[in-house]
């Protein structure tokens, strides 16, 4: 940013220097930097004004791992991307390093590690040791498709398909797979393969093998232990937990430990895909009154499993909130859109127009997103003939 106004001073002082004190960065410590000079002004320059980093932070031998663009809480914090990569670009003129980039606006952050994936929402602030993993992980990661499959863990033909398409999707910057096999197939034998060629390519650093109940963590533990003889394993239990390379768990484990875990950590963000329909066992729905993400099982011995994960990782609170957002996020289109339309003389939106443009929002909706069954029970929600009835009438106040 140019100049920090008021309240985006008031932002960083009251939200986002706690959040990033409570990831470990200090500036007492020498961590991090604030209102860095990146750029002086130059008559062709976009901005017209000199650039300023609102922080940098740096790894341990003092050289800079990221930089935090922040806007104030009334904006989205992906307002400020183009100016976060600007003044990326300026660090890694000078510098040579390409830093990581966070995105906040005090209530919401995202991480962008430009060259590899799109920025992507995340639960708090990275640590220094999470940052400086990652910055190891790219720099020696090798492309995971050259790396040849261990076919004595899994050597069916079938079983090295399924791994060489992870391969490849991760190779092509995707970050979620789903892989559905029957029972008798060898899923166990073709996940410690999948492992094995992703540790061997430096891809991943840990795994975390998450099990309904002890006896299915003990026997995979086992399996492991067989096949991968020389890596470091260990339970997760009773709130402990260790240092070892490949560590297994159940989900009431989990839920002891999760809050102590760095949000940083390969745990965090993780998203169980089975929910996802169809091969999953639940299915969203919503409250309109409360604005919030419901979800129910199909069958009901899926119900306490579902329960297990909605209360570890939080995915019902996470859910409504993408819901809430977007949903205010496509009333604000569509009331701009009804301005453009009266400044430039034209007629209000019909009701069949604001049908159109909802049903196209949904049929352009993507499976690859994130939250993609989330605005899909949004815009089926404000499609039902009642929700458009009460967006025309918002309308009609527009002026």
């Amino acid at each position: 940013m140019s100049a920090i106004t008021p309240t985006e001073t008031s932002t960083q002082t009251e939200l986002i220097d706690s959040q990033l004190a409570r990831a470990g960065w200090s500036k007492q410590r020498k961590m991090l930097l604030e209102e860095v000079l990146l750029q002086v002004a130059t008559p062709d320059q976009p901005y017209g004004k000199d650039q300023f980093a609102d922080y940098v932070l740096l790894g341990s031998d003092g050289k800079p791992l990221a930089v935090v663009e922040a806007k104030r809480t009334s904006r989205d914090e992906l307002a400020g991307k183009r100016q976060a990569a600007d003044y990326a670009e300026a660090i890694k003129a000078k510098t040579g390093i390409d830093p990581f980039i966070f995105l906040t606006n005090g209530k919401e952050i995202q991480f962008w590690d430009r060259d590899r994936y799109p920025p992507r929402k995340i639960a708090g602030f990275y640590s220094r040791d999470d940052l400086e993993r990652l910055k190891h992980q790219k720099q020696y990661a090798l492309p995971v498709s050259e790396v040849t499959i261990n076919t004595e863990i899994a050597g069916r033909d079938y079983q090295n398909e399924a791994i060489r398409w992870v391969t490849e999707g991760i190779d092509a910057a995707k970050r979620k797979f789903l892989l559905v096999m029957a029972t008798g197939t060898g899923k166990t034998r073709t996940t410690i393969a999948l492992v094995d060629t992703l540790l061997r390519a430096k891809r991943v650093q840990k795994v975390l093998f998450l099990a309904d109940r002890r006896e299915l963590a003990r026997q995979a533990m086992s399996e492991f232990k067989t096949h991968l003889p020389n890596e470091s394993l260990s339970r997760i239990e009773g709130g402990a937990t260790s240092g070892a390379r490949i560590q297994f768990a159940t989900y009431p484990s989990m839920m002891q430990v999760y809050q102590r875990l760095s949000v940083g950590c390969c745990f965090t963000n993780w998203f169980h895909p089975y929910l996802r329909h169809p091969n999953g066992s639940v299915s969203l729905g919503y409250d309109w009154h409360t604005a919030s993400i419901t979800f129910s099982t199909f069958e009901p011995v899926d119900a306490p499993k579902a329960a297990n994960l909605d209360r570890l990782l939080n995915l019902t609170e996470r859910w409504t909130r993408e819901f809430k957002a977007e949903h205010l996020k496509q009333r604000r289109k569509l009331m701009e859109r009804e301005r453009r339309r009266l400044e430039k003389g034209r007629a209000r939106q019909t009701h069949d127009e604001i049908e159109d443009y909802f049903q196209t929002e949904l049929q352009e909706l993507s499976a690859a997103e994130p939250h993609y069954e989330v605005y899909q029970v949004l815009f089926n929600a404000i499609l039902e003939p009642y929700r458009l009835a009460a967006l025309k009438s918002e309308l009609e106040a527009v002026s």
